[in-house]
C-alpha cells in the first residue's frame, strides 16, 4: 500500500474549521493552496477567520485588593481593552474632553446650558462650577469629568436643533456623530469606562447631577430602561444624602445647602411628573419615597448664585428680579401635586368620628404618615386645584402670564422669559390634569351627592383652554427650546383632550362639542408654529407619550383635519 503524503498543517482553512474536520494539504505540484476537502469541492482555501488562542491558560495571582490578574503582562491587558468583557477596573488616567468632542464644541455646549437651561435645571453653584472648570478639575476628578460630559449629552438631547449647530461647527464632530443617538451612546460609553468602582461609596452632589443628566439623556433617545435605572440612582442619592431632612443642613455652608435643596426639588418634580398621569388615584403613595420631607422648611433661597458664597448670603438690591425666584415658584406648584405637604391650615385626617366631616390630603397624625384614612378623591382634587391656582398669584410683571417682552432681549431678560413660559404652561397643565381627575371622581357620584356635572367640568376646562391659548400667543419657539419637548407635549396633551367631546348627545353636549372644535383649531395653529422639532421627527424626551390623551395631531391649517 502506497504511503499517503501529507504536510504538517499549523492552521486549518476556514471551510474545514466550520465543518470541524481535519484539514489535509498534500505536496502535489500546483495544489499547495488547496486542501483535500476544498479540492474535492472545487474551492480555494481561505484563512480569514481569527485564530484561537493556543496553549495553556495564563496563570493568575492574587493582589492585595483581591483582584485576579494574569501574570503574563501587557499583552493580556491589551486583549482585555479590546474585548467586550463586562469586567471593569479603575482607570489609571481620566480621558480628555477630546474623547467626546472638540474643546470649542464643549465650551459652546456648556455656555448654552448656562445661558438657557440652568434657570430650569440648576445642577450646581455657577461661580464654583466655573472655578472648578478653569482649574482643570475634570482632569483630576473622574466624577466631575463624567458629569460635564453627561451634561453635554443632556443639553444636546434636550435641544436637538442646537446639536445640529454643534455638528456644523466641526467636520470631525459631524463625521463622528451622524445622529444624536450616536453622541449620547458615546458619552455613556466613556462614562462607564471612567467611573470609579466605588463611586456609590463616596456620593456627592456631583454624583447626583451625573445620575440625573444620564437619566435625562437616555430619556431623550427613548431608552426607557436605562432612564428608569438612572432616575432611581438619582433618587437614591438624594435620599442617602438626606436632602429631604432639615437635620442634614445643620453643618453645611450656604452653597451646599442651596444646591442640595435644588436637587431635592428637581428630583421630586421628575417623580411627580412621571407619576401624576398614571392610572392610580392614590397619590398618597408619594410618601413611600419622601415620607420624612418637611417641604415647608425646604424652600430654596430666591437669590441668584452670585449672592451666595460659602461664608454668607448677600441680600440682592431691592427691585432686582432674581431668576431663581421663578424656580422657587415652580417648587411651590410641585409641592401642591405631591402628598408630602404638611398643611397647617387643614386638620389632620384621623379615624375618629368627630373629624369625619373634615379632610386633608396631607401627612396624617401617625408617625410614619402612611396609615391614615384618606379623604374622598373628589375633595382631594378640588383642594389640590385650589392650591395650584393660588400658587402664582401676585407675580412680578416680568413673570406675568400676559407679559409681552420686547423682540430683542438681553441674557438676563431672556432667562426670565424662559422661566415665565415654563411656569405658566406647567401651571395650566397641572390644572388640566387635576380637572381630568375631578371628572373621573365625579363619574362615581351623582350631582346630588356632590359630583360635578358635565357643564361644570366644561366651565373649568374652558377657563384653562382660554388662558393657555392667551399665554401661547406671546410665546416663541426660542423660549420653549430649553425645556426640550416637555412643554410642547404638555400643550399637546391639553389640546388632545378636546378630542373627547364628539358631536352627539343632548343640547348641552352639542354646544360643548362646538366650542371644543373651535378651541382645537386654535391649538392646531399654535402648535404648528411652536413644535417644529416634533413635526420634523426629532426624538422626544421623557416618556410623556405614555400619558393619557396623546393622540397624534396633524397641522394642515386652521380648517384642516386634526386627527
Amino acid at each position: 500500500m502506497e504511503k499517503r503524503e501529507r504536510t504538517n498543517v499549523t492552521q486549518a482553512c476556514d471551510a474545514c474549521r466550520r465543518r470541524k474536520m481535519r484539514c489535509e494539504r498534500t505536496s502535489q505540484a500546483g495544489l499547495e493552496a488547496m486542501c483535500k476537502a476544498c479540492r474535492s469541492s472545487g474551492f480555494y482555501c481561505t484563512f480569514d477567520l481569527p485564530a484561537n488562542r493556543r496553549g495553556p491558560r495564563p496563570k493568575t495571582h492574587i493582589h492585595v485588593n483581591g483582584l485576579r490578574t494574569p501574570s503574563g503582562g501587557s499583552q493580556m491587558q491589551n486583549e482585555r481593552a479590546d474585548s467586550t468583557s463586562t469586567e471593569s477596573s479603575a482607570s489609571s488616567t481620566i480621558p480628555s474632553i477630546d474623547a467626546v468632542c472638540p474643546p470649542e464644541i464643549f465650551n459652546q455646549i456648556i455656555q448654552d446650558y448656562l445661558d438657557s437651561m440652568y434657570p430650569i435645571l440648576p445642577f450646581f453653584h455657577i461661580p464654583t462650577f466655573k472655578k472648578n472648570l478653569a482649574d482643570g478639575l475634570h482632569s483630576r476628578d473622574s466624577s466631575f469629568f463624567c458629569f460635564i460630559i453627561s451634561l453635554c449629552a443632556a443639553v444636546s438631547g434636550m435641544q436637538p436643533k442646537r446639536f445640529l449647530h454643534y455638528r456644523n461647527m466641526s467636520p470631525a464632530f459631524e463625521s463622528s456623530y451622524p445622529t444624536l443617538l450616536d453622541f449620547i451612546k458615546r458619552v455613556h460609553l466613556v462614562v462607564q469606562k471612567t467611573r470609579e468602582p466605588d463611586m456609590h461609596e463616596n456620593m456627592t452632589m456631583t454624583s447626583w447631577a451625573l445620575a440625573y443628566t444620564l437619566f435625562m439623556s437616555h430619556a431623550c433617545i427613548g431608552q426607557s430602561s436605562s432612564c428608569r435605572i438612572y432616575k432611581a440612582e438619582a433618587t437614591a442619592i438624594v435620599l442617602d444624602m438626606a436632602c429631604h431632612r432639615l437635620g442634614a443642613y445643620a453643618d453645611i455652608n450656604p452653597i451646599e445647602t442651596q444646591v442640595r435643596k435644588k436637587a431635592f426639588w428637581i428630583t421630586v418634580a421628575s417623580h411627580i411628573c412621571l407619576r401624576i398621569t398614571g392610572e392610580s388615584l392614590d397619590t398618597l403613595n408619594d410618601r413611600t419615597i419622601f415620607d420624612q420631607a418637611d417641604t415647608e422648611n425646604l424652600h430654596v433661597l430666591p437669590f441668584d448664585d452670585e449672592y451666595i458664597t460659602a461664608e454668607h448670603v448677600t441680600i440682592p438690591p431691592p427691585g432686582e428680579l432674581q431668576v431663581a425666584f421663578a424656580f422657587c415658584k415652580a417648587t411651590e406648584m410641585i409641592r401642591t401635586m405631591a402628598a408630602i405637604w404638611k398643611d397647617p391650615t387643614q386638620p389632620k385626617v384621623t379615624t375618629s368620628t368627630q373629624h369625619s366631616h373634615q379632610f386633608s390630603d396631607t401627612i396624617g397624625s401617625c408617625s410614619c404618615g402612611k396609615l391614615i384614612e384618606t379623604a374622598p378623591p373628589l375633595l382631594i382634587f378640588q383642594d389640590r386645584l385650589r392650591k395650584v391656582r393660588a400658587c402664582i398669584l401676585n407675580l412680578p410683571k416680568q413673570l406675568g402670564a400676559m407679559n409681552r417682552p420686547p423682540s430683542s432681549l438681553g441674557l438676563r431678560d431672556m432667562q426670565i422669559e424662559i422661566m415665565r413660559v415654563n411656569l405658566h404652561i406647567q401651571h395650566m397643565w397641572m390644572q388640566h390634569v387635576l380637572i381630568d381627575r375631578l371628572e373621573l371622581a365625579s363619574m362615581m357620584m351623582t350631582e346630588s351627592e356632590g359630583g360635578l356635572g358635565p357643564k361644570k367640568i366644561w366651565e373649568m376646562r374652558d377657563d384653562v383652554y382660554l388662558q393657555l391659548l392667551a399665554i401661547l400667543d406671546g410665546v416663541t419657539e426660542d423660549s420653549l427650546a430649553p425645556n426640550g419637548h416637555a412643554l410642547v407635549l404638555m400643550i399637546r396633551q391639553v389640546a388632545a383632550s378636546l378630542l373627547d367631546f364628539p358631536p352627539n348627545g343632548d343640547e348641552v353636549q352639542m354646544e360643548i362639542s362646538r366650542q371644543a372644535q373651535t378651541f382645537l383649531k386654535h391649538f392646531t395653529v399654535a402648535l404648528s408654529r411652536l413644535d417644529s422639532n416634533y413635526i420634523h421627527g426629532q426624538v422626544i424626551d421623557m416618556n410623556i407619550l405614555k400619558q393619557q390623551h396623546m393622540a397624534p395631531m396633524t397641522y394642515e391649517g386652521v380648517d384642516g383635519p386634526a386627527t
